[in-house]
């Protein structure tokens, strides 16, 4: 099984606005994304792409960024249309991140998501030490 998607480069303002709103939590401003993006993709430690499929339709992004600090890759955003839930996107984005993560020496991957038990079922991810807090 697998979406049939391919995974490549693309201007954010060719992705659909409704991959970004369909992010939940969404702890960020999908306006303020498009006004940004130019420079905050515009640096060589990040991984930015769409999921296109034969037709050359976006049916999904992924936005990851690479800390050479901690040697993490932080996955900001995988979103992808409902009509591929479930056919395999975790698998084929853990493919392309593992590249990523081979290409620039990372140690891990991290996903932020309010559903981890898809990604420890599918994909053998563990819950970390750390916990996310807010003020």
């Amino acid at each position: 099984m697998g979406t049939c998607l391919k995974f490549v480069k693309v201007n954010i303002n060719q992705i659909p606005r409704y991959l970004f709103e369909q992010v939940k939590p969404r702890e960020f401003d999908v306006d303020k994304l498009y006004e940004w993006a130019p420079i905050l993709l515009n640096n060589p430690m990040n991984l930015f792409g769409a999921f296109i499929d034969k037709e050359e339709n976006v049916r999904g992004v992924m936005w990851s960024t690479f800390n050479p600090i901690s040697s993490r890759i932080q996955v900001h955003i995988l979103s992808v249309d409902r009509e591929y839930y479930g056919k395999g996107i975790l698998n084929e984005a853990d493919g392309i991140l593992n590249k990523f993560k081979k290409k620039l020496g990372a140690e891990k991957i991290v996903f932020q998501t309010t559903r981890p038990r898809v990604f420890e079922r599918f994909l053998g991810c563990k819950k970390s030490k750390s916990v996310n807090m807010e003020k």
